[in-house]
């Protein structure tokens, strides 16, 4: 059986700005609950997820600690008024999805980490979580293709930026969150092995070709990832540059549910009630984890171009995989993930259906 994490490791992992829980009596009850003997399996990139939604809460709710909340909430629950607390989740959830744009689902994973915060010290608000509504299911459960996805990408005026942002994702394999927070001018550094990646802006100023590394942390588990953006979408970056560079993120207009608000639009034109830029990911993953040379199937390539964690402990704990051999699997595999032909690539922001056929 696996050792529970240390104390001290979940710290390590937690931003600062949070790490002052870790004196709180209620907050150490938590984390023993998590990483005891008989749930091994708690991974550093899950707290390191976990802990800030906490953080987070308490900021909304104005509370001074996790004692406080848990004192709060059980005196509440004794005395069967409970209203306040249910209120204060559902302003919450309200607040992440329509402030701060997050996706019904992400800002419903916020709540459930609170729910089970509580449950550890036997609380139940008996609090109902909003719903994420039955087209999510049916949605991921879509698949698509290029040819909808190359529609998708038609239907969008030309030079619209929401084309480019389909362009990253289809290219990258990044969720919507992680390519609006993308920063031109970041410079990933890799401490372990002593690395630093260049930023994009360095990459779009002296253009080595066309295929720009990404690396980063993913924004939702803070998983380190390493992806690539291929020429359909970097020969735009390169080629208009002078009007990126001025900012830090690409996309600063806008938040992920405004993105989802446009491109709802898309999907109505193109009469797929099912069709999410979510899909959009699975397609990425479909693709470089499909047979390649040798028949050798990429599956954990794809994971980290993604940002999971790999799933099996062994392989998660040996695997290694530099900057040059993940490159290599992704210009091999780049002509599967084009949706114009070669010869069209720099005028994938321009191009109509009438220059296309």
């Amino acid at each position: 059986m696996s050792e529970a994490l240390s104390i001290e490791q979940i710290r390590q992992v937690t931003p600062e700005s949070y790490r002052y829980l870790f004196g709180q009596q209620a907050f150490k009850k938590w984390i023993d609950e998590k990483t005891m003997i008989s749930s091994p399996d708690i991974r550093l990139s899950s707290m390191a997820l976990y802990i800030p939604r906490i953080g987070q809460f308490l900021d909304f709710a104005k509370l001074k600690s996790t004692d406080d909340f848990i004192q709060q909430v059980q005196y509440a629950v004794e005395s069967k008024d409970t209203k306040e607390w249910t209120e204060t989740l559902d302003n919450w959830f309200k607040q992440l999805v329509f402030k701060e744009g997050l996706t019904r689902k992400y800002a419903r994973e916020k709540i459930v980490t609170i729910i089970d915060f509580l449950s550890k010290f036997k609380i139940n608000l008996d609090y109902r979580l909003p719903s994420i509504g039955k087209a999510k299911t049916k949605a991921a459960q879509f698949e698509l293709t290029f040819d909808i996805l190359r529609e998708a990408v038609l239907s969008t005026p030309a030079n619209d930026p929401l084309r480019l942002f389909m362009l990253i994702m289809k290219d990258s394999g990044l969720s919507e969150m992680d390519v609006l927070n993308l920063d031109l001018n970041y410079r990933h550094h890799d401490p372990v092995n002593d690395r630093t990646y260049p930023s994009l802006a360095d990459q779009m100023q002296n253009p080595s070709s066309f295929y720009l590394t990404i690396a980063k942390n993913r924004y939702k588990t803070g998983v380190p990832t390493l992806t690539f953006l291929g020429p359909e979408s970097s020969y735009t970056l390169i080629t208009r540059r002078k009007y990126f560079l001025n900012e830090n993120r690409l996309f600063p207009w806008t938040t992920v549910r405004g993105v989802e608000k446009r491109f709802k639009t898309i999907k109505d034109v193109l009469g797929k009630p099912h069709l999410y830029l979510k899909s959009i990911r699975s397609l990425f993953d479909t693709t470089i984890e499909s047979p390649g040379e040798n028949g050798i199937i990429k599956t954990e390539i794809a994971e980290i171009m993604m940002g999971h964690e790999i799933s099996d402990q062994v392989r998660r704990a040996y695997l290694r995989y530099g900057p040059k051999p993940l490159e290599d699997v992704y210009v091999s595999k780049y002509n599967d993930l084009r949706l114009f032909p070669k010869s069209l690539e720099g005028q994938a922001m321009s191009l109509t259906r009438d220059q296309l056929s």
